[in-house]
């Protein structure tokens, strides 16, 4: 009889309606609103909420798996990321997709690291190798130990060379940038090579030494243009 009575209430036509609307137009967020609501004033039966979070997390997982689909055609790993970070913030979706979808971020980031490094793109190595160690911290253990204590160290193998060709290229940037005397670039490269790069102590040095007369030479040509103009 009290389940009977609640759904002629004007919260389970709320959360009924609201269901159907996702249904139609996907806005989860209003209906995950709703399914708040109603477990809070419990003025819902127990069968319509639990109907509604079903509902939301089939939702939900379509959502992440198109969007996860979208990104992975696209080759953004970086928009894969963003995809996780959401769904686990939201915890709408099943945590089947979400881990899916964890997995194909891995694949996609490797698979963009190794391009880095074939096309020693300096930019997107950095990006491709910050990701997969964010990735490699955050493992967990899933694997049979021997596999697992394998797969770890190819895995480590992989990042420490891709850390070293960030070194190379580093410094050949940062060698480059002097030869040109370009402040800006220099500036940047020197302080990628600082934080991220294991570049020689005396090259680094030498570009700081480059970057301070390089900077007095700018400032001294702003203070003649100045002079000569008063």
């Amino acid at each position: 009889i009290i389940a009977e009575a609640k759904s002629l209430l004007p919260a389970t036509r709320e959360l009924k309606a609201a269901m159907t609307t996702a249904q139609k137009d996907k806005n989860l967020a209003v209906f995950a609103i709703v399914i708040s609501k109603a477990k809070m004033e419990q003025l819902v039966d127990v069968s319509a909420i639990s109907e509604a979070e079903t509902t939301l997390e089939a939702l939900a997982t379509e959502k992440l798996r198109a969007d996860l689909q979208s990104a992975k055609e696209k080759h953004h790993f970086l928009n894969i990321r963003s995809i996780i970070a959401k769904a686990e913030k939201d915890k709408w979706a099943g945590k089947e997709a979400i881990d899916e979808a964890k997995t194909t971020l891995a694949v996609e980031v490797a698979e963009a690291l190794r391009r880095a490094m074939e096309e020693r793109d300096l930019q997107q190595l950095r990006l491709a190798l910050k990701v997969s160690q964010e990735l490699e911290a955050s493992a967990t253990a899933g694997a049979a130990a021997g596999a697992a204590h394998e797969e770890a160290q190819e895995e480590a193998q992989f990042l420490a060379d891709a850390k070293t060709l960030v070194s190379v290229l580093t410094t050949e940037a940062l060698q480059q940038a002097m030869d040109q005397r370009d402040l800006k670039q220099l500036r940047l490269v020197a302080k990628i090579a600082e934080k991220e790069a294991d570049v020689e102590e005396a090259v680094l040095l030498k570009a700081k030494s480059i970057i301070s007369a390089l900077a007095t030479e700018t400032v001294q040509g702003i203070m003649k243009e100045r002079n000569l103009g008063s």
